[in-house]
C-alpha cells in the first residue's frame, strides 16, 4: 500500500512541477537584466538583427498596448513560450527602461511581457539556430531582417526566404530583408556564408575526382584478373553443339 502511495505522490509531482506550476512561472531576473546595445532608429515596425554568435535582437514599435504574447512553435505545431534576455523598452520621450520596470511572466505556451508606457519601443534578445532565423509575427506591418556581414541568400540551393514579397538590399557587407507587409505567420530565412559556395563545388571537385579515380582503379583490377583468368586457361568456350551430343553409345 505504501508502495501505491508512493507512486502517486510520484506521478502527481511530475504533473505539478511539468505542467501547473508552469503556467505560473517566471523568467530568470539575471537573463532579463543582461546588459545589451540596442539600435533604436529603425524604420520596420519589427527589425530582427542576426548575429553570428547564434543569437539576434529584436526591436518592435508599440502602439496603444500595454503588452505582448511572445512564443515559437515546436517541430509539433505546439506554442512554447519564447526564452528572451536583456529587455528594454524605450518610451517616446526617449526614456530607456530596463528589466526592473519590465514585467515579464511565463505560461506553459507563451511569455507575457508587461511594458510600463502603451507606447514607444520593445527590445530584447533571443536564441537563433545557425544559419537560420525564424520567428512568429508578433506585430503588423514592415519587418525587416539583417544578417550578419559575409551572409547570403542568393543561391536558392543554400538559402531561401519566407514569406514572398520581400525586397532585398545590400548596405555595406550585409544583406537586409524587408517586408512592406509580411503575410503568414511566420518568418524564415535560411542564409550561409559567402565562402560556403566556393568551399562546397570544392568538396564536390575533389569528391568527384576521387570517384573516377576509384572507378578507374576498380576498372584495371577487373580487367588484369580477367586475363589472369585467361592465361590460367580458366574461360574455355565450349560450343552449344558439343553440350548438347549424347555421351557416347548413348546416341
Amino acid at each position: 500500500m505504501n508502495r501505491r502511495r508512493l507512486a502517486l505522490v510520484g506521478v502527481v509531482l511530475v504533473v505539478v512541477t511539468s505542467g501547473c506550476l508552469g503556467a505560473f512561472g517566471g523568467v530568470s531576473q539575471e537573463r532579463l537584466c543582461e546588459e545589451a546595445d540596442y539600435d533604436w532608429n529603425k524604420t520596420a515596425n519589427a527589425t530582427y538583427r542576426v548575429s553570428d554568435d547564434n543569437t539576434y535582437q529584436a526591436v518592435y514599435e508599440v502602439n496603444n498596448t500595454s503588452s505582448m504574447e511572445l512564443h515559437t512553435r515546436d517541430g509539433l505545431g505546439n506554442d512554447d513560450p519564447l526564452e528572451i534576455s536583456s529587455v528594454k523598452f524605450r518610451a517616446e520621450d526617449g526614456t530607456v527602461y530596463d528589466c526592473e520596470d519590465i514585467d515579464v511572466e511565463t505560461t506553459r505556451h507563451e511569455t507575457i511581457v508587461e511594458f510600463p508606457e502603451e507606447n514607444g519601443q520593445f527590445a530584447y534578445t533571443a536564441e537563433s539556430p545557425p544559419k537560420r532565423f525564424g520567428t512568429q509575427r508578433f506585430v503588423d506591418g514592415s519587418h525587416e531582417v539583417i544578417l550578419p556581414p559575409d551572409r547570403e541568400i542568393s543561391n536558392p540551393i543554400f538559402g531561401s526566404v519566407q514569406p514572398s514579397g520581400y525586397d532585398v538590399s545590400r548596405p555595406g557587407d550585409q544583406v537586409h530583408i524587408r517586408w512592406d507587409d509580411a503575410d503568414g505567420r511566420r518568418i524564415s530565412v535560411q542564409y550561409y556564408l559567402k565562402r560556403d559556395i566556393p568551399l562546397f563545388f570544392g568538396i564536390v571537385t575533389v569528391a568527384g575526382i576521387a570517384a573516377l579515380a576509384g572507378i578507374a582503379y576498380y576498372y584495371r583490377l577487373v580487367r588484369g584478373l580477367e586475363r589472369r583468368r585467361e592465361e590460367a586457361g580458366l574461360d574455355v568456350d565450349v560450343d552449344d553443339d558439343d553440350r548438347r551430343d549424347p555421351p557416347p553409345g548413348m546416341g
